[in-house]
């Protein structure tokens, strides 16, 4: 889960069920195309951050929790440096707005081969 494939009828089943989602590579594996976001970029720059720190900090009011992994000293580092600031609700939008549905995942696991795990998706 990341921002251009943000998973909202996984995230609303999960919501139904009581269950915690949580966002494995939520910096789509460094890609370009995500960290290079014009929107990402800019609303980073307003508040001094980076495009991964502006990332993690809005998976936290879309209540999501992360998983970014990284073996780097500093990218762990700037990872939990998300907590001296928030995103405007016009900023949580735009990021919302970036969503591609299913056309935005690296990995695509289907309901049919987890098993049926959150039920029938037709009721």
């Amino acid at each position: 889960m990341h921002p251009f494939a943000q998973r909202l009828e996984t995230r609303t089943l999960a919501e139904e069920n009581d269950i915690q989602v949580e966002a494995w590579y939520p910096l789509e594996h460094a890609d370009p195309e995500l960290l290079e976001n014009e929107v990402l970029v800019e609303i980073a720059e307003n508040h001094n951050k980076t495009v991964p720190q502006t990332i993690l900090r809005w998976f936290m009011p879309e209540g999501i929790a992360t998983v970014p992994g990284s073996t780097n000293p500093e990218h762990i580092a700037e990872n939990i440096d998300i907590f001296d600031f928030e995103l405007s609700d016009d900023e949580i939008e735009q990021i919302r707005d970036l969503d591609k549905g299913e056309a935005g995942r690296y990995f695509n696991l289907d309901y049919d081969i987890m098993g049926g795990f959150f039920g029938n998706l037709d009721e």
